[in-house]
């Protein structure tokens, strides 16, 4: 008896941890092979969609999955209103998918509506913060299906931000395109910290590679106007850039501090 209560305990606390360790992670989420269900769901319980475009070989990726979409306060939001749908560019249905939504860089995020209309493409790494800044800003009445509000027009889509992925793929061959910004658009300054700026996207890869074995921070290469600049990390505050420029020069690596809207 005394056994058989000692194993319950312990299955409990099995299931008691894998339910924490869910708790951090995208709580509402299908695999892209389950892409038309989400939107019919989306539709049927009257939630917006986030599709998050991913690759095993984006590194800025990776930083969100184990930084950005592990706090709490977001991932409870999103379990809450969005049903998010994980897309793997490199699998058949991703890539599928990567085509339908013209997705040339990673991470790539999409916002539809219960509708499935695309209302926001997002095609950078940030923190939880404005993540979640975001994705509330487009949680309203108008682009809900289960309201009984007249639907407003969808603003044309817009990108916040062009960050050119760090891959031998022949995508990496795809030009940046401009950003542009609604004035109504909730979206605050962050910093970061510019490392170098190259004519060859090689150059920019290896220093971006060399950072990224250093340092636990997101590394993005940016193409502008046929320049690699690379930036690491999302700071919220110009003390933690500081903080994070100190650190940097500790192991020979200059870096400018640069403010973003």
């Amino acid at each position: 008896m005394k056994r058989i209560l000692i194993l319950n305990l312990i299955l409990i606390s099995v299931v008691m941890l894998q339910a924490k360790a869910q708790a951090n992670d995208h709580l509402r989420s299908y695999p892209q092979e389950a892409y038309r269900q989400a939107l019919d769901d989306a539709q049927l319980e009257g939630k917006l969609v986030l599709l998050d475009f991913t690759a095993q070989w984006c590194t800025p990726c990776r930083w969100m999955k184990n930084t950005t979409f592990k706090d709490p306060k977001l991932t409870q939001y999103l379990s809450e209103r969005y049903i998010v749908v994980n897309i793997d560019i490199d699998d058949f249905e991703g890539y599928s998918l990567k085509e339908k939504y013209d997705v040339k860089l990673l991470p790539t995020f999409i916002i539809l509506d219960s509708r499935g209309q695309q209302l926001l493409k997002m095609e950078e790494s940030m923190g939880p913060s404005k993540m979640y800044r975001i994705c509330k800003s487009y949680d309203r009445a108008e682009h809900l299906s289960n309201t009984t509000q007249p639907s407003k027009p969808i603003p044309e889509k817009h990108i916040f931000q062009t960050t050119q992925p760090r891959s031998s793929e022949d995508h990496l061959k795809e030009k940046s395109k401009p950003s542009s910004e609604s004035n109504t658009d909730p979206i605050e300054h962050h910093y970061q910290l510019q490392l170098g700026v190259f004519n060859s996207f090689d150059n920019a890869s290896n220093l971006a590679d060399r950072v990224s074995n250093d340092f636990d921070a997101s590394v993005e290469i940016k193409n502008i106007g046929g320049r690699f600049k690379v930036l690491l990390g999302y700071f919220e505050t110009r003390a933690e850039a500081e903080q994070k420029r100190e650190e940097l020069l500790s192991r020979s690596f200059e870096a400018v501090i640069l403010k973003i809207p």
